[in-house]
Protein backbone atom coordinates (compact mmCIF):
# COMPACT_ATOMS: atom_id res chain seq x y z
CA UNK A 1 0.00 0.00 0.00
CA UNK A 2 1.05 3.68 -0.52
CA UNK A 3 0.45 6.18 1.57
CA UNK A 4 1.50 10.23 2.31
CA UNK A 5 4.48 10.84 4.36
CA UNK A 6 4.07 12.04 7.74
CA UNK A 7 5.85 14.97 8.23
CA UNK A 8 5.33 17.65 10.95
CA UNK A 9 1.93 18.43 11.93
CA UNK A 10 -1.00 18.01 14.28
CA UNK A 11 -0.88 14.93 15.35
CA UNK A 12 -4.17 13.45 16.79
CA UNK A 13 -3.24 12.13 20.26
CA UNK A 14 -3.57 7.94 20.67
CA UNK A 15 -6.08 6.56 23.32
CA UNK A 16 -4.32 5.08 26.15
CA UNK A 17 -5.35 1.73 28.66
CA UNK A 18 -8.03 2.93 29.89
CA UNK A 19 -9.27 5.65 27.42
CA UNK A 20 -11.93 5.39 25.11
CA UNK A 21 -10.57 4.79 21.09
CA UNK A 22 -10.97 7.93 19.79
CA UNK A 23 -13.20 8.21 16.21
CA UNK A 24 -11.77 7.82 12.83
CA UNK A 25 -12.38 11.54 11.48
CA UNK A 26 -14.59 11.19 7.92
CA UNK A 27 -14.25 13.60 5.15
CA UNK A 28 -17.51 13.67 2.47
CA UNK A 29 -16.74 15.33 -0.49
CA UNK A 30 -20.08 15.77 -2.71
CA UNK A 31 -21.29 17.91 -5.85
CA UNK A 32 -22.99 17.17 -9.12
CA UNK A 33 -21.79 16.15 -12.00
CA UNK A 34 -18.41 18.03 -13.23
CA UNK A 35 -18.52 20.29 -10.27
CA UNK A 36 -14.85 19.66 -9.31
CA UNK A 37 -14.94 17.43 -6.84
CA UNK A 38 -11.33 15.55 -8.34
CA UNK A 39 -9.90 19.01 -8.52
CA UNK A 40 -10.65 19.37 -4.95
CA UNK A 41 -8.62 16.36 -3.95
CA UNK A 42 -5.68 16.86 -5.93
CA UNK A 43 -5.02 19.84 -3.67
CA UNK A 44 -6.32 18.65 -0.22
CA UNK A 45 -4.49 15.23 -0.51
CA UNK A 46 -0.86 16.13 -0.93
CA UNK A 47 -0.99 18.32 2.65
CA UNK A 48 -1.86 15.18 4.37
CA UNK A 49 1.72 14.77 5.50
CA UNK A 50 1.65 18.24 6.56
CA UNK A 51 -1.83 17.31 8.85
CA UNK A 52 -0.01 13.80 9.87
CA UNK A 53 -2.49 11.86 8.72
CA UNK A 54 -2.56 8.97 6.71
CA UNK A 55 -5.55 9.00 4.19
CA UNK A 56 -7.98 6.45 3.47
CA UNK A 57 -9.85 7.38 -0.19
CA UNK A 58 -13.00 6.11 -1.16
CA UNK A 59 -14.02 6.89 -4.53
CA UNK A 60 -17.67 6.04 -5.54
CA UNK A 61 -18.06 6.08 -9.69
CA UNK A 62 -21.51 6.16 -10.59
CA UNK A 63 -20.62 4.10 -13.55
CA UNK A 64 -18.92 1.44 -14.17
CA UNK A 65 -15.18 2.63 -14.80
CA UNK A 66 -13.19 4.45 -12.67
CA UNK A 67 -11.56 8.01 -14.10
CA UNK A 68 -11.79 9.96 -10.76
CA UNK A 69 -9.21 7.49 -9.49
CA UNK A 70 -6.91 7.23 -12.01
CA UNK A 71 -6.34 10.83 -11.66
CA UNK A 72 -5.39 10.76 -8.52
CA UNK A 73 -3.62 7.71 -8.44
CA UNK A 74 -0.06 9.44 -8.57
CA UNK A 75 -1.12 11.09 -5.21
CA UNK A 76 -0.15 7.87 -3.47
CA UNK A 77 -3.26 7.61 -0.83
CA UNK A 78 -4.56 4.11 -0.01
CA UNK A 79 -7.70 4.11 -2.45
CA UNK A 80 -11.08 1.53 -2.06
CA UNK A 81 -13.09 2.03 -5.80
CA UNK A 82 -16.78 1.36 -5.16
CA UNK A 83 -18.37 1.49 -9.30
CA UNK A 84 -21.23 0.56 -11.14
CA UNK A 85 -24.01 2.62 -8.89
CA UNK A 86 -24.25 4.93 -5.89
CA UNK A 87 -22.86 5.13 -2.40
CA UNK A 88 -26.54 6.20 -1.49
CA UNK A 89 -28.56 3.71 -2.67
CA UNK A 90 -27.47 0.45 -4.62
CA UNK A 91 -23.61 0.75 -3.47
CA UNK A 92 -24.85 1.51 0.38
CA UNK A 93 -24.10 -1.32 2.46
CA UNK A 94 -20.95 -1.64 0.56
CA UNK A 95 -19.81 1.38 1.71
CA UNK A 96 -20.58 0.63 5.32
CA UNK A 97 -18.92 -2.76 4.77
CA UNK A 98 -15.63 -0.96 3.16
CA UNK A 99 -15.19 1.52 6.00
CA UNK A 100 -15.21 -1.41 8.34
CA UNK A 101 -12.78 -3.14 6.22
CA UNK A 102 -10.69 0.32 6.43
CA UNK A 103 -10.83 0.85 10.43
CA UNK A 104 -10.08 -3.38 10.87
CA UNK A 105 -6.97 -2.81 8.47
CA UNK A 106 -6.09 0.62 9.99
CA UNK A 107 -5.75 1.47 6.39
CA UNK A 108 -5.65 5.03 7.29
CA UNK A 109 -6.52 7.51 10.35
CA UNK A 110 -8.72 10.14 8.27
CA UNK A 111 -11.19 8.76 5.78
CA UNK A 112 -12.21 10.71 2.56
CA UNK A 113 -15.14 9.72 0.42
CA UNK A 114 -15.53 11.12 -2.99
CA UNK A 115 -19.27 10.81 -3.96
CA UNK A 116 -20.33 10.12 -7.27
CA UNK A 117 -22.21 13.45 -8.42
CA UNK A 118 -25.57 11.47 -7.98
CA UNK A 119 -25.40 10.79 -4.95
CA UNK A 120 -27.06 12.35 -1.65
CA UNK A 121 -24.63 12.96 0.84
CA UNK A 122 -27.28 11.99 3.56
CA UNK A 123 -27.44 8.97 2.69
CA UNK A 124 -23.64 8.69 2.60
CA UNK A 125 -23.70 9.85 6.28
CA UNK A 126 -26.85 7.30 6.91
CA UNK A 127 -24.33 4.22 5.59
CA UNK A 128 -22.06 5.46 8.26
CA UNK A 129 -24.30 5.68 11.47
CA UNK A 130 -24.87 1.63 11.57
CA UNK A 131 -24.82 0.67 14.86
CA UNK A 132 -20.88 -1.18 13.93
CA UNK A 133 -19.54 2.63 13.18
CA UNK A 134 -21.23 4.94 15.20
CA UNK A 135 -18.68 4.81 18.20
CA UNK A 136 -15.60 4.27 15.39
CA UNK A 137 -16.02 7.03 12.52
CA UNK A 138 -17.33 10.79 12.95
CA UNK A 139 -17.91 13.19 9.61
CA UNK A 140 -15.68 16.30 10.59
CA UNK A 141 -17.38 18.43 7.26
CA UNK A 142 -19.78 18.06 3.91
CA UNK A 143 -18.03 19.64 1.45
CA UNK A 144 -20.03 20.39 -1.73
CA UNK A 145 -18.77 21.85 -4.76
CA UNK A 146 -21.17 23.42 -6.90
CA UNK A 147 -20.47 24.88 -10.67
CA UNK A 148 -21.06 28.33 -9.85
CA UNK A 149 -21.57 29.79 -13.23
CA UNK A 150 -24.29 26.93 -13.78
CA UNK A 151 -26.08 26.92 -10.42
CA UNK A 152 -29.18 27.69 -11.26
CA UNK A 153 -28.58 25.20 -14.09
CA UNK A 154 -27.82 22.74 -12.17
CA UNK A 155 -29.82 22.77 -9.07
CA UNK A 156 -32.71 22.68 -12.12
CA UNK A 157 -31.91 19.48 -13.27
CA UNK A 158 -31.93 17.09 -10.27
CA UNK A 159 -33.36 17.36 -7.04
CA UNK A 160 -30.40 15.27 -6.14
CA UNK A 161 -28.14 18.89 -6.83
CA UNK A 162 -30.39 20.39 -3.99
CA UNK A 163 -30.16 17.94 -1.65
CA UNK A 164 -26.00 18.17 -1.83
CA UNK A 165 -26.21 21.54 -1.15
CA UNK A 166 -28.51 21.51 1.43
CA UNK A 167 -26.39 18.97 3.53
CA UNK A 168 -23.16 20.59 3.43
CA UNK A 169 -21.58 22.72 6.32
CA UNK A 170 -19.14 23.84 3.41
CA UNK A 171 -20.23 24.95 -0.01
CA UNK A 172 -17.50 25.62 -2.36
CA UNK A 173 -18.72 27.82 -5.41
CA UNK A 174 -16.42 26.59 -7.96
CA UNK A 175 -14.77 27.78 -11.24
CA UNK A 176 -15.65 31.49 -10.54
CA UNK A 177 -13.07 32.48 -12.69
CA UNK A 178 -15.82 31.15 -15.48
CA UNK A 179 -18.35 33.88 -13.40
CA UNK A 180 -18.93 37.38 -14.45
CA UNK A 181 -18.22 39.44 -11.13
CA UNK A 182 -22.07 41.14 -11.41
CA UNK A 183 -23.48 37.62 -10.92
CA UNK A 184 -22.04 36.55 -7.73
CA UNK A 185 -24.66 38.36 -6.03
CA UNK A 186 -27.50 36.00 -8.10
CA UNK A 187 -25.89 32.68 -7.26
CA UNK A 188 -25.21 34.19 -3.72
CA UNK A 189 -29.46 34.64 -3.21
CA UNK A 190 -29.93 31.45 -4.97
CA UNK A 191 -27.75 29.09 -2.69
CA UNK A 192 -29.03 30.83 0.44
CA UNK A 193 -32.18 29.25 -0.13
CA UNK A 194 -30.44 25.69 0.21
CA UNK A 195 -27.76 25.95 2.35
CA UNK A 196 -28.44 29.46 4.52
CA UNK A 197 -25.67 28.25 7.36
CA UNK A 198 -23.47 26.76 5.62
CA UNK A 199 -19.87 28.65 5.19
CA UNK A 200 -18.83 29.66 1.53
CA UNK A 201 -16.38 29.91 -0.45
CA UNK A 202 -15.38 31.06 -4.52
CA UNK A 203 -13.05 29.29 -5.86
CA UNK A 204 -11.89 28.44 -9.53
CA UNK A 205 -10.00 24.75 -9.67
CA UNK A 206 -11.03 23.92 -6.27
CA UNK A 207 -8.27 26.29 -4.84
CA UNK A 208 -9.50 27.04 -1.31
CA UNK A 209 -5.93 27.92 -0.13
CA UNK A 210 -3.45 26.27 2.03
CA UNK A 211 -4.63 27.19 5.28
CA UNK A 212 -8.43 26.57 4.60
CA UNK A 213 -7.37 23.04 3.17
CA UNK A 214 -5.30 22.22 6.04
CA UNK A 215 -8.05 23.08 8.57
CA UNK A 216 -10.47 20.63 6.52
CA UNK A 217 -7.33 17.91 7.15
CA UNK A 218 -7.43 18.61 11.33
CA UNK A 219 -10.71 20.11 12.64
CA UNK A 220 -11.80 17.88 14.96
CA UNK A 221 -14.41 15.68 14.43
CA UNK A 222 -17.79 15.47 14.84
CA UNK A 223 -19.16 18.47 13.45
CA UNK A 224 -21.96 16.43 11.86
CA UNK A 225 -23.81 14.36 13.98
CA UNK A 226 -24.91 10.69 13.05
CA UNK A 227 -28.59 10.56 11.53
CA UNK A 228 -31.08 7.88 12.80
CA UNK A 229 -31.97 5.19 10.60
CA UNK A 230 -35.87 6.23 10.26
CA UNK A 231 -34.16 10.01 8.74
CA UNK A 232 -32.31 8.20 6.19
CA UNK A 233 -33.00 8.52 2.33
CA UNK A 234 -33.76 5.91 -0.17
CA UNK A 235 -32.34 6.68 -3.80
CA UNK A 236 -35.71 6.85 -5.13
CA UNK A 237 -36.61 9.34 -2.37
CA UNK A 238 -34.26 12.05 -3.98
CA UNK A 239 -35.59 11.78 -6.60
CA UNK A 240 -32.79 11.19 -8.61
CA UNK A 241 -34.39 10.62 -12.10
CA UNK A 242 -33.98 7.31 -13.83
CA UNK A 243 -33.45 8.83 -17.14
CA UNK A 244 -30.08 9.58 -15.33
CA UNK A 245 -27.32 7.32 -17.05
CA UNK A 246 -23.78 6.48 -18.27
CA UNK A 247 -22.08 5.02 -21.50
CA UNK A 248 -18.38 3.93 -22.09
CA UNK A 249 -16.65 3.98 -25.07
CA UNK A 250 -13.25 2.68 -26.06
CA UNK A 251 -11.09 5.17 -28.03
CA UNK A 252 -8.34 4.46 -30.41
CA UNK A 253 -4.76 5.09 -29.92
CA UNK A 254 -3.09 8.35 -31.42
CA UNK A 255 -6.35 10.13 -31.86
CA UNK A 256 -5.28 13.81 -34.11
CA UNK A 257 -5.87 16.22 -31.21
CA UNK A 258 -8.45 18.56 -33.30
CA UNK A 259 -10.77 15.33 -33.48
CA UNK A 260 -10.38 14.92 -30.05
CA UNK A 261 -11.89 18.49 -29.62
CA UNK A 262 -14.29 18.15 -32.08
CA UNK A 263 -15.78 15.02 -30.68
CA UNK A 264 -16.28 16.52 -27.16
CA UNK A 265 -17.91 19.30 -28.58
CA UNK A 266 -20.35 17.30 -31.17
CA UNK A 267 -21.61 15.45 -28.28
CA UNK A 268 -25.06 15.99 -27.50
CA UNK A 269 -26.53 18.34 -25.14
CA UNK A 270 -28.17 15.50 -22.95
CA UNK A 271 -24.56 14.54 -22.41
CA UNK A 272 -23.96 16.36 -18.61
CA UNK A 273 -20.57 15.05 -18.20
CA UNK A 274 -18.29 13.18 -20.32
CA UNK A 275 -14.38 12.36 -18.69
CA UNK A 276 -11.64 9.69 -19.61
CA UNK A 277 -8.32 9.52 -21.34
CA UNK A 278 -7.08 9.76 -24.89
CA UNK A 279 -3.39 9.62 -26.47
CA UNK A 280 -2.99 12.31 -28.84
CA UNK A 281 -1.02 11.58 -31.65
CA UNK A 282 2.34 13.89 -31.21
CA UNK A 283 1.41 14.83 -27.82
CA UNK A 284 1.05 11.47 -25.56
CA UNK A 285 -1.77 10.84 -23.16
CA UNK A 286 -4.39 13.48 -21.71
CA UNK A 287 -7.43 13.77 -19.50
CA UNK A 288 -11.09 14.32 -21.65
CA UNK A 289 -13.17 16.30 -19.63
CA UNK A 290 -16.54 18.37 -20.75
CA UNK A 291 -19.34 19.88 -18.55
CA UNK A 292 -22.20 20.48 -20.43
CA UNK A 293 -20.91 22.83 -23.23
CA UNK A 294 -17.29 23.82 -21.95
CA UNK A 295 -14.54 21.04 -23.26
CA UNK A 296 -11.17 20.77 -21.28
CA UNK A 297 -8.30 18.28 -22.41
CA UNK A 298 -5.25 18.75 -20.37
CA UNK A 299 -2.00 16.56 -20.13
CA UNK A 300 -2.32 13.23 -17.63
CA UNK A 301 0.14 13.66 -14.91
CA UNK A 302 1.25 10.27 -13.90
CA UNK A 303 1.16 7.17 -15.69
CA UNK A 304 -0.59 6.04 -18.53
CA UNK A 305 -4.20 5.25 -17.12
CA UNK A 306 -5.19 1.66 -16.33
CA UNK A 307 -7.98 2.17 -18.09
CA UNK A 308 -6.43 3.25 -21.59
CA UNK A 309 -7.69 5.13 -23.81
CA UNK A 310 -11.69 5.85 -23.31
CA UNK A 311 -14.57 8.27 -23.28
CA UNK A 312 -17.08 7.96 -19.80
CA UNK A 313 -20.35 9.75 -20.92
CA UNK A 314 -22.98 10.68 -18.10
CA UNK A 315 -26.47 11.93 -18.65
CA UNK A 316 -30.12 11.67 -19.61
CA UNK A 317 -31.80 9.63 -22.16
CA UNK A 318 -28.75 8.57 -23.06
CA UNK A 319 -28.49 6.51 -26.56
CA UNK A 320 -25.01 4.85 -27.07
CA UNK A 321 -25.82 3.44 -30.16
CA UNK A 322 -25.82 7.21 -31.49
CA UNK A 323 -23.01 8.60 -29.24
CA UNK A 324 -20.68 5.55 -30.69
CA UNK A 325 -22.07 7.28 -34.44
CA UNK A 326 -21.05 10.59 -33.15
CA UNK A 327 -17.68 9.17 -32.08
CA UNK A 328 -17.06 7.19 -35.19
CA UNK A 329 -18.19 10.31 -37.25
CA UNK A 330 -15.91 12.87 -35.46
CA UNK A 331 -13.07 10.32 -35.40
CA UNK A 332 -13.18 9.40 -39.04
CA UNK A 333 -13.06 12.86 -40.20
CA UNK A 334 -9.94 13.37 -38.30
CA UNK A 335 -8.17 10.59 -39.87
CA UNK A 336 -9.10 11.94 -43.34
CA UNK A 337 -7.70 15.31 -42.55
CA UNK A 338 -4.57 13.89 -41.21
CA UNK A 339 -4.08 11.88 -44.61
CA UNK A 340 -4.70 14.84 -46.44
Amino acid sequence: MKYCLKKAGPIRPIAGKNEAPMSVPVLIIAGFLGSGKTSLLRRLLPLCGEAGARPALIINEVGKVDVDGELLADLHAEQVKLVGGCVCCTLQAQLTDTVKDVLERRAGDIILIECSGLSNPLDVLGALSVPALLRQVAVSHIVCLLDAPRADKVLRVAEVAKAQVAAADLLVLNKVDLLPAGDRGEVEALVNGFAPQAERAWTSHGDLGHERLLKLLTDPAPVRAAVPPEQHHGHGEHALPASFCTAAFTLPLAVPPAAMARLLAALPDNVIRAKGFAHLAGEGWHVLHRVYDTVDITPLPGDPPQAGALLVCIGQHLKPEGLAEIIEEMLKSGDELMDG
